[in-house]
């Protein structure tokens, strides 16, 4: 009989079996354990309301406790729950305790309420059961870029007992759901497939009455079902268009194993990032990072002449999975690639880049880093085509993928940054000196000498004042705070090594403004705006750049009070940012970042560091 309901064929016998179950007058009793199926959501509040009225015991309320993020149409149960002793109700989940005493659509009698104690008596259980309350939890996923594991997040909960009124539940809540005793009333179906649904939650026939009569018109069915049942054929015609799927994807894996495209774009915004901060690197950084992305779009290039070669070789009548040719073309291209590629890796290790800026120097690491790993793991994937491309081998290797050790640091700070100079040992006892100053005022190094002013003196080697304010770096203040600490170390070596100044090989100051065109304080503009009323979105608009530069030129000034960091970020975004950041020192932000989700950018974690550093300054 259903499924003649189903297919929208119902004859004269599965009429009858359905005409002996229409029972309008049907009344049950307290302890028959009916519940009623209905078409409408007000329809069954009406009848669980009206039920729950004439119970002459206390009616207790209890809320949901709501935690976080949680979207009121994915309450799982009622935000507040009524009910009395005497009250039929339903499990909504099952229970996760080893007895397994009920299950999600179980139908019990509440038999005591005892302050926050729920007590239910089922059917053939000789004891009551005390529900718990349960928590669910809105949970987000993201793909940790390091670890290439998947992880989650809590972004909230709602927590409240796991029952509801159930003398009468809707048809579409019903789903899933299966009921030994049941009263349906379906004689207002609105939906394809509704009556059909409300039928099959029944176990049997003897437990199903039929409040209303079941009409033609609410007999319909979804057309594509009905059509596809009908077709004598659908088992075939599924197992074809299973293939076909399968093809498709075998095939769209295998583009994508040549195609270099994520790399490229990672690579071409970590060129932009250090065009625009391209004053804080030296210059072999931007000459060395074109180079770089030349080579992997020249990859690009060759990766999509294959592309074209194997979207020819897909129409050829043999499927790719025996085509012998395709086979032979796919392992001569991943000996080629994974060659290039590999050769892309070590090229990677070769970065020359220095920073005097810590935060500019871990933006480099991580971007690079980043495109090291993306680089290996395509490496790894497209070696593993060398044999015969197979779908289920190629998820294996990437599931056990091991990202290989990279070390770089374009930290000018860094141990391994050794300058190019021909008095190694004169720079090395004003990088000393530098660093002594630094340590003593506890400031960053480019605000006493940075990497360029360090080559310069150990190249020139000025002997006076008016000869070091020659030097990159050196201005008045500078001169009258460290210029003779840095001049007694220049003259006492040359004096060693019988040196004097070639200061005069050096290109003026003068002249170098004259040659350049005058640079403007980017940070100090991105400041005026801001204080002309202007928002960060207004003002990245307003300069080319994007929000994230913009918030890291406002948080130098949040560093130095000049900016409220109440200002930038609400109190409620600190709030969720300074727990995270309580035992952090130095170095990468992104684990931070990962575990704050989008709901937090990275410029506003980086103003808040500048806000705690600013806070440290004043205590």
């Amino acid at each position: 009989m259903l499924n003649q309901v189903r297919n929208n064929e119902i004859d004269s016998n599965g009429k009858d079996i359905l005409l002996n179950r229409y029972k309008p007058f049907f009344e049950p009793t307290k302890d028959d354990g009916y519940i009623i199926l209905t078409t409408h959501n007000n329809k069954a509040e009406a009848i669980n309301n009206n039920e729950l009225k004439k119970l002459d015991t206390t009616q207790v309320s209890f809320k949901a406790v709501i935690e976080g993020e949680f979207s009121e149409k994915s309450y799982p149960a009622d935000e507040i729950l009524n009910m009395k002793a005497g009250a039929q109700v339903m499990f909504i989940k099952n229970d996760i305790e080893k007895n397994k005493r009920y299950y999600n659509g179980r139908i019990g009698i509440i038999t005591k309420i005892d302050g926050e104690k729920v007590f239910v008596k089922c059917k053939d259980e000789s004891s009551d059961i005390e529900v718990k309350k349960e928590t669910w939890k809105n949970i987000r996923y993201t793909l940790n870029k390091n670890t290439r594991l998947l992880e989650e997040e809590e972004l909230g909960s709602f927590t409240q007992y796991p029952l509801r009124l159930a003398w009468a539940i809707t048809i579409h809540k019903s789903q899933g759901l299966t009921f030994e005793k049941a009263i349906i009333d379906s004689g207002e179906a609105f939906a394809p497939g509704q009556v059909y649904v409300a039928l099959s939650r029944c176990t049997n026939l003897e437990g199903m009455i039929l409040k209303s009569k079941i009409r033609a018109n609410t007999l319909c069915t979804d057309s594509r079902i009905v059509t596809f049942s009908q077709k004598s054929n659908s088992s075939s015609r599924l197992q074809q268009e299973l293939g076909e799927a399968q093809e498709k994807y075998f095939q769209n894996i295998l583009l994508s194993a040549f195609d270099f495209g994520v790399i490229i774009k990672n690579c071409q915004e970590l060129v932009s990032y250090v065009k625009e901060h391209s004053i804080s690197f030296n210059d072999e950084t931007l000459q060395w990072l074109i180079q770089l992305n030349l080579k992997i779009e020249s990859q690009q290039g060759t990766g999509k002449k294959f592309q074209g070669q194997l979207l020819q070789m897909f129409k050829e009548p043999d499927s790719p999975h025996k085509n012998e040719r395709l086979k032979e073309r796919v392992s001569a291209a991943s000996v080629y690639f994974s060659n290039e590629l590999q050769q892309l890796s070590e090229f990677l290790r070769t970065s020359p880049a220095i920073t005097d800026s810590w935060i500019h120097a871990r933006e480099y690491n991580d971007n690079l880093k980043e495109i090291f790993d993306q680089t290996s793991l395509k490496t790894h994937l497209v070696a593993g085509c060398k044999q015969e491309f197979n779908i289920e081998l190629w998820h294996q290797r990437k599931k056990n993928f091991l990202v290989p050790s990279f070390s770089v640091n374009a930290y000018a700070g860094a141990a391994n940054n050794k300058p190019k100079t021909v008095h190694p040992e004169l720079h090395k006892q004003l990088r000393r000196q530098r660093d002594s100053i630094c340590a003593r005022k506890d400031l960053p190094i480019y605000l006493v000498a940075g990497s360029r002013t360090l080559d310069e003196m150990a190249e020139y080697l000025p002997q006076t004042i008016e000869e070091l304010e020659q030097i990159s770096g050196f201005g008045k203040a500078k001169l009258d705070l460290y210029g003779k600490e840095f001049l007694e170390i220049i003259r006492q070596y040359c004096q060693q090594h019988g040196l004097s100044s070639s200061i005069e090989k050096k290109i003026p100051k003068r002249r170098r403004k004259e040659i350049k065109a005058p640079k403007i304080d980017t940070k100090a503009e991105s400041y005026r705006l801001y204080k002309e009323g202007k928002t960060v979105t207004e003002i990245a608009a307003i300069r080319g750049f994007t929000t994230q530069t913009i918030e890291g030129h406002l948080a130098y000034f949040v560093q130095q009070g000049k900016i409220a960091i109440e200002e930038l970020i609400s109190r409620e975004k600190l709030i969720l940012i300074e727990a995270e950041l309580q035992n952090f020192e130095e170095g990468s932000i992104n684990l931070i970042k990962q575990r704050l989700g989008e709901y937090i950018s990275f410029g506003e974690i980086r103003l808040a560091i500048a806000g705690m550093e600013y806070l440290k300054s004043i205590v």
